[in-house]
C-alpha cells in the first residue's frame, strides 16, 4: 500500500468522515487530501502534517498495513 490508500484506511478507521473533515484538521486545501487518497502517491510533503492530524507516526502512512491500525 502507499500514501494515499494509507491516508484513506486510516481516516475511515478512525471515524473521519471524509477528505474535507481532514483537510480542515491539518491545514490544507480539501482538495489536496482527494488528490492524494485518488493518486496515492508513494510521498508527499504534506504527509508529516497528515500524519499528525491523524495522530499516526508517518511510517504508517507510508508503509502501514491494516493490521497496524487500533481505532
Amino acid at each position: 500500500m502507499a500514501l494515499g490508500r494509507n491516508i484513506r484506511r486510516i481516516r475511515e478507521a478512525l471515524g473521519i468522515k471524509g477528505p474535507t473533515e481532514l483537510a480542515r484538521m491539518c491545514g490544507v486545501k480539501a482538495m489536496t487530501i482527494y488528490q492524494l487518497e485518488e493518486r496515492d502517491s508513494e510521498w508527499s510533503k504534506f504527509d508529516t502534517k497528515i500524519a499528525s492530524a491523524l495522530g499516526v507516526p508517518l511510517h504508517l502512512l507510508r508503509e502501514g498495513t491494516d493490521a497496524d491500525i487500533d481505532a
